[in-house]
């Protein structure tokens, strides 16, 4: 546990700059609420320090349980018949994204020059959970190595929190519905993070809407894993691996969402729940920015940087087409 203590303070220190700039210069008027700008000196402070070891521990306990805890908290205020008014051609946009993505990912990959194996978690980590899907998914990839799951990582991480800074704006400007927010948001962007950071900068009915859409990608997890894994032992040099299993904070997201459809929780409770679930996000958006390693990118990722960009541009682009 004291491993973890210098990279969750510094996170938390960060979230707490990011909230004093916030009050002190009134950034909230021009759309970059606590947990936006959590992200955003996160990443200037990962510029600039670089990725030390003795933060690593805390900021992945920042980044993983915490955005669980604030996930779950996040479900006790969902309503979910917000899902049933997107209808049945969103469900349908979101099926043919993630199977385009993951079919296309590698002839793309040799389209941008990107390793097969590198492509195919990029399209992964696209398609369906970001961070989480690329580490799943790994072992059981023959041709990817370390080297490609940590360019992966930080390409998913990059794109993800630039759509999260960049949509909610975007569609605002350009007068988008809570629906098509919702679509676009919890269809597209890479991390369940991202999906709940962007969609809190719109308001806190897309916020849920989208989480709840975005918890649709993630238990698709566990059957793309294992056709994987079928294709995988057909292959010589496959490493030995294990399907994953659904995510516990996915149990406890529809767990939450299910006590407070009942009605029981009071409208103070869930309301204080939502605002320490903001917190909580703020912090683990911070963590996120910190973890995002730009000197890797800039030296050895431009082009699986550019292959992630393309393949979420195709995400939207369908789902926009198909589910808009």
């Amino acid at each position: 546990m004291t491993r973890q203590i210098p990279g969750l303070l510094l996170a938390i220190s960060t979230t707490i700059a990011a909230v004093a700039l916030q009050q002190v210069l009134g950034l909230k008027a021009f759309g970059l609420d606590a947990v936006t700008l959590s992200l955003l000196l996160g990443m200037l402070l990962s510029a600039y320090l670089g990725q030390r070891p003795q933060f690593a521990d805390g900021l992945k306990l920042a980044s993983k349980q915490l955005l669980s805890a604030a996930v779950v908290m996040l479900g006790l205020g969902l309503d979910l018949a917000a899902l049933t008014r997107l209808g049945w051609r969103a469900a349908i946009a979101v099926a043919v994204s993630m199977t385009a993505l993951l079919l296309l990912a590698r002839p793309l990959g040799r389209l941008f020059r990107v390793p097969g194996g590198r492509a195919f978690l990029i399209g992964t980590g696209t398609a369906i959970c970001g961070s989480a899907a690329i580490a799943a998914i790994y072992p059981l990839v023959p041709d990817a190595d370390e080297t490609d799951t940590g360019i992966s990582l930080a390409t998913i991480n990059l794109l993800g929190a630039v759509g999260m800074l960049l949509m909610p704006p975007l569609l605002l400007i350009g007068g988008a519905t809570d629906r098509y927010a919702t679509l676009v948001i919890g269809g597209s962007l890479q991390a369940v993070g991202h999906v709940v950071g962007a969609g809190a900068s719109m308001s806190t009915e897309v916020a849920e809407a989208a989480t709840a859409l975005k918890m649709g990608r993630v238990a698709l997890l566990v059957p793309v894993a294992l056709i994987v894994a079928t294709i995988a032992r057909r292959q010589p040099g496959t490493r030995p691996g294990k399907a994953p299993g659904i995510p516990n904070y996915l149990w406890g997201f529809v767990v939450a969402a299910v006590i407070g459809s009942t009605g029981l929780v009071s409208p103070e409770v869930l309301a204080a729940v939502k605002d320490t679930a903001k917190m909580i996000m703020a912090v683990v958006m911070a963590a996120i920015g910190l973890r995002i390693d730009l000197r890797a990118l800039r030296h050895n990722g431009l082009s699986s940087v550019m292959l992630g960009a393309a393949l979420f541009a195709m995400a939207i682009a369908i789902l926009s087409v198909i589910g808009g």
